[in-house]
């Protein structure tokens, strides 16, 4: 099983807004069975961010 383990202030940004990052993000992590999201240090994402991102 392949997990990932993604540091979302690292490798997005403290304050998750773009769909674009977002839709990078979620290419990346199309062959993944888990993914690990760590919300440490981010400030805030958006409602469509979030949407995105538990959807993946």
């Amino acid at each position: 099983m392949k997990t990932v383990f993604v540091d979302v202030e690292k490798e997005i940004a403290p304050i998750v807004g773009s769909r674009d990052v977002v839709k990078a993000l979620e290419r990346r992590m199309d062959t993944a069975k888990k993914i690990v999201l760590d919300f440490k240090n981010v400030e805030l994402v958006s409602r469509y961010a979030a949407h995105v991102l538990f959807r993946i």
